[in-house]
């Protein structure tokens, strides 16, 4: 009978493991005006058929959202939608043979969706996922654990910190105005 508990209880520990949800970039610091492109990945799953979650940043600092990728299987019927609202991306996928069979859309890691924005301020914006609303589900509709991993973008202003390069041609200059004048 310690057997049997002991052998539920390893059963119930490995399936415990809670896959992760994260975020990166393709740069780490970005100028106003560049193009920011984020990728969410998905790291850990075991079976994946169904998702819902809502990516939270500034949406003032970040515009111009546009979906450009994701590694989710395309030989498969499958739905993905893609909402951009005043408080960020809302991002919904299901799997789907017929309305009552999902498929897994895959396991191990997986990039869910990469999404470019357009960095319009400078300073440091966080973005993070809603983990309150956000569902994730396996082929059976069984609710899967996942934690949630957010994301610091650092943009600056190209135009607030001049070159080295061109203060030492203005002060070149000066000194060389200077020089003239006295000559004269």
């Amino acid at each position: 009978m310690k057997k049997i508990i002991a052998l539920f209880g390893l059963l119930l520990a490995a399936n415990s493991q809670a896959a992760v949800l994260s975020l990166s970039t393709d740069q780490t610091s970005y100028q106003v005006g560049d193009t920011v492109t984020l990728n969410i990945i998905g790291s850990d799953f075991a079976e994946v058929s169904a998702f819902d979650f809502d990516l939270l940043f500034d949406t003032t600092a970040l515009t111009g959202g546009s979906l450009t990728g994701t590694d989710l299987n395309t030989g498969m019927n499958w739905f993905l939608n893609e909402n951009f609202s005043a408080s960020g991306l809302t991002l919904a996928f299901t799997a789907f043979d017929d309305f009552f069979a999902p498929e897994a859309v895959g396991t191990g890691n997986a990039l869910l969706a990469s999404v470019s924005f357009v960095a319009q301020t400078a300073g440091q914006f966080s973005l993070m996922f809603d983990s309150l609303t956000a569902s994730f589900s396996d082929a059976n509709f069984t609710p899967l654990n996942v934690d949630f991993n957010g994301l610091t973008v650092n943009v600056t202003d190209a135009n607030a910190v001049p070159e080295p390069g061109s203060l030492a041609l203005a002060a070149l200059a000066l000194f060389g105005l200077m020089g003239a004048r006295r000559r004269a």
